[in-house]
Parts: C-alpha cells; structure tokens; sequence
C-alpha cells in the first residue's frame, strides 16, 4: 500500500508540473473515442454519445475543486466527443451503394473526376442514374474505369455509358485496407469497367464549386505534363497538384523502395517551402522600396499574403490530410507573425490534428495520416529539445553547411524511427537505404524543385512558365534516377512480418509519451516503443485464406 501511495503521488506530482502540456493530449482523446467508436462490431444509436458527453460535463463541473478529478472528467468529455464526431459523420454521410453485381447496365452521369489509369482512365460520376434501379437506391457517386474516352472528355460533362459494376471492394484479406469503407466516406457506391468509350449528352455548364476546382486542377496538371518530358511530368503534376495518377508503377516502386515516396505527396516540405518563399521573396521586394518599407508593416503584409497563398495551394491540392496539417501548422506561425508572438510548432501540430480529426474522423484510420503526424510529431519533439545544439551563432559558413546536412541527417532518422513500425505495419515493407536516399533527396527537392514549382505557379497567368519548367524537369529527372540508384541497392526493401494490433498501439502510445511529456518520465514512452515493436516477432502467418 505504501508504494501504492508513492507512485500515486509521484505521477501527480509530475503531472501537475506539465500542466501546461496536457492540452496537447486534445487530439490523442478525441482519437480514442474514434478508435472506440470504429471498433465496435455493429453501428451504435446515434443518442448514445450526447448523454454521455452531458454526464462528463456535470462530472467536471461537480469536480471543479479537485485538479484531477477535474482533468478526468475532461479527458473522458473528448473521448465522448470523438466518439460522437465519428458516430455524426458516419450518420451525415450515408448513402446508397450496391450489394451485387450488375451486369452491363445503361448508366448516366457527369463527371467529377478523372483519373489516368494505365491505357484508359477513371471516371467519377455524380448525379447518377442506372438502368432499372430505383433512384432511392442509387449510388450517388460511381467510379467507372474506361479503356477508351474521347480526347475531349473533361470534367463537368454528362455522360451516358454501359458497364459492369460491382460494390465496393471488401479487404483483401483481414486487416488489409478496407476500401469499402473509404469508399463509403466519400459516398462511392460502386465501382465498374466499360470496354466502350462513353457517349457525351452535354458539355460542362456552369459546375459546384468542387468541381470546378477539380477541373483547374487536371487543366494545371495537364498543362504542366505538357511542358516536360512523360515520365517526369506526372511526378511534377503530383508534387504541385496531387494528381498522382499518371505516374508510372515503375517510378512509384523506385520512390517507394527507396524510401522518398512521400515526396509525391503534398504535404509538409510542399507547403513549409511554398509559403515561405511566397513570404521572404514578398518581403524582400517590399523592403527594397524604403519609403514604402518606413510606413508600412511589410512583415505582416507578407505573413497575410503567405496564408493567402497557402490557402489556394490547399484548395489546388485537394485539401489531402498532410496538406491540411501541413497547412495550420504553417497558419499557426504566420499568425503569430500577424499578432507579434512566436509560433509553438508542437501546440500548432495538437491544433491541426485536432481539426482533422473533428472535420474527417476517419482519417485516424488512413496511413497517410498516421505516417503524417508521427513523422511530424517526432521531428518537432526532437528540435524542440535539441535545436540550442544547432545555433550557429558567429561561426563560418562551412560549418553552417555542415550543421545543415547533419540536421538533415538526424530529421531523415528521427522521422524514420517514428514511422518504421507503421510501415511495417500498413505494408509489410522496411526500406534500407531510406535515410541516406532521403539525405541526398531532400536538398534537391528543397533548393531546385519546390522552388521551380513556386516559380511555375507564378508564371503561368502570365504564359511564360517554360524555363521554370525546364529546371522542374532537370531536377526531378535527378531525383528520378537518384531513387533508382537507391532501389537497386541489395535488400533495398525488405519484406517482414507486421506487428501486431495491440503492439502498434503501444508503440503509439509510447511514442506519445515520449514525445508530448517533458519530464524525465517521458523516456518511460521508449519501454513501451520497444515492446510494441518486439510483437513483430510473435506474428503467426495464416495456415489458410479462403476468399469470398
């Protein structure tokens, strides 16, 4: 008992001495009750979780004198309310899908999206309508893979098909990603093949504000494939756009088995690059008009124009969930620019995992999302602890450069410790050479091809973007060979076992603490890291898998 009283008042002690920190677990609640609310085996009634959040509310009030009492009863309200998120948003977006095949159906509808898929390209259809099924019953989006379209085919057109359509696809096997399930959050309820090109009945008229970003997208990406040679245009288009789907399988395995894929996302170097360029580039020209420069906050002027600047490269993108976090945690430090206060990179991260979470709370699900924030929680953790290790403060400029390909070094390892587990996890894959290929990748993305992309999107209202795509090309083409230098490697990517549910977790869990407490107490997180990596070794392959 007396130790009881011991680690009790002890882990009081340390948790009143980071008060200041809990906040940051905002986002950890909230994914709790999500994860809670995904796991359950059947749908709950959706009057379950109000009364359960007013029952946590009464809790805290009543328990306002007592410090912990109190942070129980609000940690449990944000598990409730995560729970609640989910549990709306699967309600709000429910909708029709089809449980059989359908055999070469007539089949209208316009055109939301299109998607280069091999020798033939991926139609998404919206307004549905299918032969001799029941408008209730309809799907309200079906995608639909086409071996021949019309050249002048674009978004926004209504068009008539015959194909084959099936429901969504369930998991390859159990465990594996469940496409049904993303399927159903974007309200994707079939999904079908036509050998015959479609019919077009009418041209795009005016479009849904959706769509017609959709169309300036593909129009900038096509725009921009059209300026640069065929293998390193999609990887452009990908990079600036998000338009992945041109690239080809053969550059995505160099990428991937060299460990630099995620450059085809959007995500943190895209944006970080995009609106700092915009603001010092801004702010230099301003300063060079003095009497302009005297008058007027100019610093401010270009942290507005940066926001606004990010703001329209998210829309481009898509909003993909690295964009978004992406996205606040850069607002976050231009505000602070516009309000005369520093900007907290961690407390930015818990905000921008906090409102993806309540806007797409099945997000906590995707890969994309967890390798995002892992990977970007470790990196911030590690340079707000070590960064006064990095001053450079009077010293020469090859130590400055050599300061900066160590940083690069030691962010390439940290982010790859942090993530290395859900990559095993979400597929079975463990990339040798990836700190090293990311050493010398990084720099070339960093110096030559972000900024030539910023100068692309400048140039192009004004038709003279060609030399800024000519860099673009040359730099990506070196990137290119640079990840399959790297993928030809021996042992490039390894195969290996995943670990196990309840190991993920605690790896998770652990890296949490580790990385969100600042007492010594955090370093209990690197027990539990260790553990939850361990149970890769207690993986037991299926003796049998027999399909549906």
């Amino acid at each position: 008992m007396e130790l009881q009283k011991k680690i009790a008042a002890s882990f009081k002690a340390n948790a009143w001495a980071e008060r200041d920190r809990l906040v940051l677990w905002t986002p950890v609640l909230l994914a709790l009750g999500i994860g809670g609310y995904f796991a359950l085996p059947v749908e709950p009634p959706l009057w379950l979780a109000p009364p359960a959040l007013l029952l946590a509310g009464i809790a805290a009030v009543l328990c306002r004198t007592s410090w912990a009492g109190k942070t129980l009863s609000i940690a449990l309200m944000l598990v409730v309310a995560g729970f609640m998120v989910a549990s709306l948003r699967t309600h709000m977006l429910t909708a029709p899908a089809l449980y059989s095949t359908l055999y070469f159906r007539d089949i209208e509808g316009s055109v939301e999206r299109i998607e280069e898929r091999g020798e033939g390209k991926r139609l998404t259809l919206g307004d549905v309508r299918i032969d001799r099924i029941n408008p209730n019953t309809t799907p309200r989006h079906v995608a639909i893979t086409f071996k021949q379209t019309p050249e002048i085919i674009q978004v926004g057109d209504h068009i008539a098909a015959k194909a084959l359509l099936f429901p969504p696809p369930t998991p390859a096997m159990p465990g594996a990603h469940d496409f049904s399930r993303q399927y159903f959050y974007e309200q994707l309820g079939a999904v079908g093949y036509s050998p015959k090109p479609p019919v077009i009945i009418t041209h795009a008229q005016a479009l849904a504000f959706d769509t017609w970003l959709t169309a300036i997208r593909l129009s900038l990406a096509q725009r921009i494939k059209e300026g640069m040679s065929q293998e390193n245009g999609p990887v452009a288009a990908a990079l600036m756009v998000g338009e992945m789907s041109a690239v080809s399988e053969d550059v995505r395995d160099a990428m991937r088995d060299s460990g630099i894929y995620h450059v085809l996302s959007i995500s943190g170097l895209h944006m970080s690059i995009a609106i700092g360029l915009l603001y010092i580039s801004l702010r230099f020209v301003m300063s060079l008009y003095p009497a302009f420069a005297l008058r007027w906050p100019i610093k401010k002027i270009a942290a507005v124009a940066g926001l606004v600047g990010g703001f329209v490269y998210l829309l481009l993108a898509g909003y993909p969930v690295p964009a978004v976090r992406s996205y606040v945690m850069v607002a976050c430090v231009m505000l602070a620019i516009l309000c005369d206060r520093r900007g907290i990179s961690i407390y930015s991260l818990a905000w921008a995992a906090t409102i993806i979470l309540l806007m797409q709370p099945e997000s906590l699900l995707g890969a994309s999302f967890q390798l995002s924030f892992a990977a970007t929680l470790a990196i911030v953790a590690f340079y707000e602890r070590y960064a006064h290790l990095l001053h450079t403060g009077g010293r020469g400029l090859f130590y400055k450069l050599r300061l900066y390909f160590f940083g690069l070094m030691a962010t390439s390892l940290v982010a790859s410790l942090a993530t290395t587990p859900l990559v095993i996890y979400h597929f079975n894959r463990f990339t040798i050479w990836g700190i090293a290929a990311n050493m010398l990748m990084m720099p070339l993305a960093s110096f030559i091809i972000m900024p030539a992309a910023l100068l692309v999107f400048l140039l192009m209202p004004l038709g003279l973007e060609a030399p800024a795509l000519w860099v673009l090309n040359w730099g990506i083409g070196l990137m290119i060979e640079g990840a399959r230098w790297f993928a030809a490697m021996p042992y490039a990517s390894v195969a290996i076992a995943p670990l196990s549910f309840s190991g993920l977790m605690l790896f998770c869990l652990g890296g949490l603490w580790l990385c969100l407490m600042a007492g010594r107490w955090r370093y209990a997180g690197v027990v539990a890291m260790a553990l939850g990596t361990a149970s890769v070794m207690l993986h037991q392959p299926y003796d049998l898998m027999i399909s549906s």
